[in-house]
């Protein structure tokens, strides 16, 4: 469930950068607005790969926080395994 998330999420993330880049949009005759026409380059370029470097940053914080503080203990794992073997 967590990568279907984590899909969508990045899309509104990166679909949201790269529309705030935007510097002429389409508009038909019924004032709807459609496709951009125009991108501001050097604000796509720093908006992509700034949300980029966020999303990479906060996916490290997060490894290392796990890897910090793991679930269980390495003897804890062992004695588990020992458990399961005896019969009592």
């Amino acid at each position: 469930m967590s990568p279907v998330t984590a899909t969508f999420a990045a899309g509104f993330l990166f679909g949201s950068a790269i529309d705030s880049t935007c510097q002429v949009w389409q508009q038909s005759c019924d004032e709807e607005i459609g496709a951009c026409l125009l991108y501001d380059k050097d604000r796509y370029r720093y908006a992509y790969n700034a949300l980029a470097l966020g999303v990479t940053v906060i996916a490290l914080l997060v490894m290392l926080v796990v890897w910090k503080f793991p679930s269980h203990k390495d003897g804890e794992e062992e004695e588990e395994e020992e458990d399961v073997g005896r019969v009592i």
